[in-house]
């Protein structure tokens, strides 16, 4: 079809289909030209001499004229070979709506009402219409809708629009309806609906609820019923014209059914003593429909404690010794001021035929309860001044020194701003049971035994632990222990410092008590002794103590003496010391001695010191007879030491200067009066090695416990020599032990002064006495024995000498 277009037209039965679609009111939105022609069949084959109908459809979504041709093109021969023209007049039938106010008379809110409006066709053409969907919003006081609201009205005839509204507010409402016409949407019929809105018979079961003598600041709720005998249900709420803070209704708004009920529930909160009224308005819909009373009588306090108070306070148990404190909040929740004024005191429950009427006074022995003077609890401040939505803190404190239960009575007065009169607001009967902290130890002692033999590596050794909460309370333990103990938990993993163990009633706690046999490294037994102290409560005297031991023991001697002293010996001799070695352990101990690799021997030589005297000026010249008496009266001492001394230093009498005596030549010889001349002094020498002077027997060997062994320590040199040496005991897989040894070695040398003793002329019967003082200058002691000279003895006179022998001491 020439100038056709191209997107699908829409006919009137798919329009219909569409009853919310916005072409209703908007009209068809084509991007394109339509296509309103259809050929059926489009193409096909014509048989030589034959024929074929097509059928033309015209589907307008137009108003117009059309003169189009039909064009018939062969394949393979040329297009439009043949052509028809067609011409239709498109037109939209003039439709009427009858009535144009569609009347309801009165509605009841939300009951769906229906009526119908008539659409007139008189022309010879058929016509489709539809009702425009309304546009709702949350007030719109009518809400319309069709069960059918699109047709297709026949040429001549009459259609039924079917319109149902519901009411939603009180009062007379009007309301546009729009009815479109397909092909003429810019023209749609304009009608309207006119209904009245009435409420239903709906009321509450009571005029007025009436709560009586309630507490204040405590909430008191009441009942009642909502009916409903309309036909619809109906929207509700419910404000309170006053106060409304101190009442909460419960449903606040809802819908009642149809013929049915809503049971609602109010609760009042008084913020006052005294009487209370509000009224309480009942809405249907947006208007207000009737109203209700609400009335009460206030009574008690505004004055709240923000922890459960009074009448009875129970603290139940709590522990003695240390101080119960609990702390409260007061508020002023009213609308007055007031002063406030706390006691305490010892309760004493009124008897009534012998029984008590509190329930916390059960009647007990005068032994368990004895007779208090004063109460065991106090509070702070004991005055206080609110003002209305003031608090203030407050706080109970007791202390006692034994277990017992104690009930004491607290009592509050309150003077009100506005009255000035006293009056007694709260009181409670205070309940506590003080008792003792325990606990169930598994064990009292511990004992850690370790025998560390040499292959043996040093662990943690455990050993299990019971704590059991015998109290009423549940315990937070404090366990303080010092090292090499510690304790762990369940794991064996060491207890985090300064976190305490929290053990419930009746419950038992696991631990694990270990020992560190590693603690002292030195390889020696040792023993420690420490205290688990546990702190079952903070700050409270009653502390639970365990003992621990524990022991490791290495092999180990005990070794008397640590010192070994030689002091000084004649170069050229030997002496020996011992000590003795003990195995004081309870392991084998496997040992062998050396000396310290740092330890020396030093050899010394003598340096000789200038003499201490001056050679004395020759004497005079006697006569004949005293030279003759002097002669038989002279004394020569002749001083001999051992070759050993020779070959240890040069001859002294060379060095000096002095004269030897032809005779004495190839001895050591001392002139007379030459004190000190050979004089060592200690000036070192080359070093020797330590095994040259000291040897030990024996070296090495094995001790079973308790068994005791000789050592020997052997001295000797040839040489003067000064040793201060380390000797060394080892002990496989125990210490070594150190043991210090001193020496000297020294040569013989020794001095006399005088060495010429003239006793002068003498009484042949008197007896001459001269001293002659033999010094020892060196560093060992040794012994001398004098001889007088076989010639002297044939002198005239008796020399006697005393003592010829003796032991002389180093200087």
């Amino acid at each position: 079809m020439s100038d056709d277009g191209t997107q699908p037209a829409v006919d009137s039965m798919d329009q219909i289909r569409r009853h919310g679609d916005p072409s209703w009111r908007k009209g068809i939105q084509f991007y394109v030209e339509p296509k309103e022609f259809t050929m059926n069949p489009s193409r096909g084959t014509i048989l030589p001499q034959g024929h074929q109908d097509i059928e033309v459809t015209l589907c307008s979504n137009t108003v117009m004229d059309f003169r189009r041709r039909l064009l018939v093109d062969l394949e393979g021969i040329g297009q439009g070979v043949a052509k028809l023209f067609i011409t239709a007049r498109c037109l939209v039938p003039e439709l009427r709506v009858y009535p144009e106010i569609l009347l309801y008379d009165e509605c009841h809110l939300k009951v769906p009402y229906e009526r119908k409006f008539l659409v007139a066709n008189n022309t010879d053409l058929p016509g489709c219409y539809g009702l425009i969907p309304q546009k709702r919003k949350e007030n719109s006081p009518v809400l319309y809708s069709s069960p059918k609201p699109c047709g297709i009205v026949q040429p001549h005839s009459f259609a039924e629009i079917p319109v149902v509204i519901e009411v939603q507010t009180l009062g007379e409402h009007r309301t546009n309806v729009l009815i479109g016409v397909f092909g003429d949407e810019r023209n749609p019929r304009r009608v309207e609906l006119r209904s009245s809105g009435k409420l239903a018979e709906i009321y509450p079961s009571t005029r007025l609820i009436e709560f009586g003598k309630i507490p204040a600041l405590q909430p008191t709720s009441r009942s009642f019923t909502l009916f409903n005998e309309g036909l619809v249900p109906a929207d509700f709420r419910m404000e309170v014209a006053r106060k409304p803070h101190c009442c909460a209704i419960e449903p606040r708004e809802g819908v009642i059914p149809a013929g049915g009920e809503v049971p609602v529930s109010v609760t009042v909160t008084l913020d006052d003593t005294g009487p209370f009224a509000v009224p309480v308005q009942l809405f249907i819909g947006n208007s207000l429909w009737t109203a209700f009373g609400l009335v009460a009588l206030g009574t008690g306090t505004t004055v709240v404690i923000d922890k459960p108070f009074a009448p009875e306070l129970n603290l139940g148990y709590q522990f003695s010794l240390v101080p119960s404190i609990h702390q409260f909040r007061v508020t002023n929740k009213g609308h007055h001021f007031y002063q406030l004024f706390w006691s305490v005191e010892c309760y004493r429950p009124p008897e009534q035929e012998g029984q008590s009427v509190s329930a916390l006074s059960s009647s007990q022995d005068d032994s368990q309860s004895p007779e208090r003077a004063s109460p065991v609890f106090g509070l702070e401040p004991v005055s206080m001044d609110l003002k209305p939505g003031q608090s203030e803190d407050m706080v109970l404190r007791g202390f006692s020194h034994i277990p017992q239960e104690v009930h004491d009575y607290v009592m509050c007065e309150a003077v009100s701003g506005i009255t000035r009169r006293t009056e007694k607001i709260i009181e409670t009967v205070l309940t506590c049971k003080f008792i003792h902290p325990s606990i169930e130890v598994s064990a009292r002692q511990f004992s850690f035994l370790v025998n560390k033999k040499p292959r043996d590596v040093l662990t943690l050794q455990y050993q299990p632990l019971a704590l059991k909460n015998t109290c009423l309370l549940p315990l937070d333990l404090m366990l303080d222990l010092e090292q090499p103990f510690l304790v762990c938990d369940e794991d064996q993993q060491p207890l985090p410092d300064g976190q305490p163990v929290r053990v419930g009633v009746g419950e038992t706690c696991h631990l694990y008590v270990a020992f560190d046999p590693a603690y002292e490294l030195d390889f020696k037994s040792w023993k420690k002794e420490k205290i688990l102290n546990i702190d079952m409560v903070r700050g409270h005297p009653f502390v639970e103590r365990i003992v621990l031991r524990g022991e490791v023991h290495f092999p180990n001697l005990q070794i008397q003496p640590s010192t070994l002293k030689f002091g000084c010996i004649v170069a050229g001799t030997k002496e020996v010391r011992s000590l003795e070695m003990t195995n004081c352990s309870s392991l084998p101990v496997e040992y062998h001695w050396t000396f310290h690799s740092k330890s020396q021997v030093y050899r010394l030589r003598y340096e000789l010191s200038a003499p201490k005297f001056q050679p004395k000026p020759p004497k005079e010249k006697r006569t004949s007879l005293e030279s003759s008496v002097s002669r038989r009266r002279r004394f020569r001492i002749r001083k001999e030491e051992p070759v050993t001394a020779l070959k240890e230093s040069q001859d002294p009498a060379q060095s000096s200067g002095a004269e030897v005596p032809p005779e004495s030549r190839g001895r050591y010889y001392i002139p007379l009066g030459l004190v000190g001349v050979k004089s060592p002094m200690d000036v070192l020498h080359t070093p020797l090695e330590v095994e040259e002077v000291f040897s030990i027997a024996p070296l090495s060997g094995v001790l079973r416990p308790g068994e005791s062994q000789q050592v020997s320590f052997t001295f000797s040199s040839g040489f003067n020599t000064i040793s201060d040496v380390m000797a060394l005991c080892h002990v496989e897989g125990g210490p070594t032990y150190e043991v210090v040894v001193t020496g000297e070695t020294s040569c013989v040398s020794y001095s006399l002064s005088p060495r010429e003793i003239d006793c002068g002329s003498q009484m042949f019967n008197e007896i001459h006495h001269s001293k002659v003082t033999l010094e020892n200058t060196c560093r060992s002691e040794f012994s001398w024995v004098l001889n007088p000279s076989t010639a002297d003895q044939q002198l005239p006179g008796v020399f006697l000498v005393n003592p010829t022998t003796v032991s002389s001491t180093s200087d």
